[in-house]
């Protein structure tokens, strides 16, 4: 899950530094299916949760800087 919450930090460009915060707060299987939700502002991505087929929250992402 933290792949994809980095792939979509990234889709406008890598950062050359930046401060994240992560957490994890349910467990991702292999098989599972997972929705990657981003939220911007002003272009920036802010935030990017990544929530399971199941509904659980597996990732919560926020951009410090």
């Amino acid at each position: 899950s933290l792949t994809w919450a980095f792939e979509a930090l990234s889709a406008n460009g890598v950062p050359a530094s930046g401060r994240v915060s992560a957490r994890f707060p349910a467990a991702l299987f292999w098989d599972d299916g997972v929705d990657v939700l981003v939220r911007e502002k002003a272009g920036q991505v802010t935030a990017v949760r990544c929530v399971s087929s199941a509904g659980a929250l597996v990732a919560d992402v926020e951009v410090a800087e």
